[in-house]
């Protein structure tokens, strides 16, 4: 059998892939056969979700799923997760009805070294919660795209605001968060956040202030805050 590759590197509004052809079911993922234009653009706040092969879909809401530390007086949205639901309904066009189904993903790969990953993704319990999508925690890595070890949380900046997610027919997706106009993150933001986590206390206020403008505007539809950078059959 062989596989064509299909690396882009620059910015378009969609991209087309060929899958895997012996994974073209009605409603599996996409399969040779299939010539699929990947949208950048999200014109829906949920997100269906089907955990294993016997199971049910379920929808996830966009508002509900970012909360972390639900029903206790700390609840609040969380900007990870909200990346993390973003780039899973992305990733959920690479099955043919939309539907992401957890059980066929080999791995997911991210430079963002914080808790957020795990608790969206995994199946590991964090703050008292297991994440939404409940994929084994061993499948989820954090590193630097070199696989070198991953920046400190204290100093994240955009060039770690990336995921990757292999799926089992060895289809890889990449998406890389952008920043700056019309993207996620404001113009400056990670830089406050790295000084409010390094101690300066006189980025506290002003982070806050645009941690809640931003986590709103990942709300915001349609959504066009992360590129589908690659998508291709590599084995």
């Amino acid at each position: 059998m062989s596989y064509q590759k299909i690396t882009l590197g620059i910015i378009v509004p969609a991209l087309f892939f060929m899958g895997c052809s012996n994974l073209g079911s009605k409603k599996g993922l996409l399969s040779a056969r299939d010539r699929v234009a990947l949208s950048n653009v999200v014109e829906s706040n949920k997100l269906k979700v089907l955990k294993n092969p016997d199971g049910r879909i379920e929808t996830l809401q966009f508002e509900e799923a970012i909360i972390e530390k639900k029903g206790t007086k700390e609840e609040e949205k969380c900007l990870c997760q909200a990346v993390c639901f973003r780039v899973s309904q992305l990733a959920a066009q690479a099955w043919k009805d939309g539907v992401f189904r957890t059980y066929e993903v080999k791995r997911i790969r991210t430079g963002w070294n914080t808790p957020g990953p795990y608790e969206f993704f995994s199946d590991k319990e964090l703050n008292g919660e297991i994440g939404d999508l409940e994929i084994p925690a061993e499948k989820i890595v954090v590193e630097k795209r070199n696989g070198d070890k991953a920046t400190s949380p204290k100093n994240l900046t955009i060039q770690d605001s990336w995921y990757e997610i292999t799926l089992t027919n060895d289809l890889v997706l990449f998406f890389k968060v952008k920043e700056g106009k019309n993207g996620v993150y404001p113009e400056g933001f990670l830089a406050l956040r790295s000084e409010m986590k390094n101690g300066d206390k006189n980025a506290k206020r002003p982070f806050m202030l645009k941690m809640k403008k931003t986590v709103t505007g990942v709300g915001e539809l349609p959504f066009q805050g992360i590129i589908v950078k690659r998508a291709s059959i590599e084995k």
